[in-house]
């Protein structure tokens, strides 16, 4: 068997064209997630983490 020839075929990129068509997720919490996500804020010391639950509860209007 001679092989005289090697064709390549490259597809750039094709994550781009697919993240485009994605639309953003928005995270949907059920009372009992927003209850569960307030009552582990208030039980935290002062930390990161409680600043990051507040957030959390901040960007979900939770209080």
């Amino acid at each position: 068997m001679n092989i005289n020839d090697i064709q390549l075929q490259i597809q750039t990129n094709p994550l781009i064209s697919k993240q485009l068509e994605r639309r953003p997720k928005k995270a949907v919490f059920s009372d009992a997630a927003k209850k569960a996500w307030l009552d582990l804020e208030n039980r935290l010391e002062d930390s990161p983490l409680k600043e990051a639950t507040q957030a959390l509860n901040k960007h979900h209007q939770i209080k």
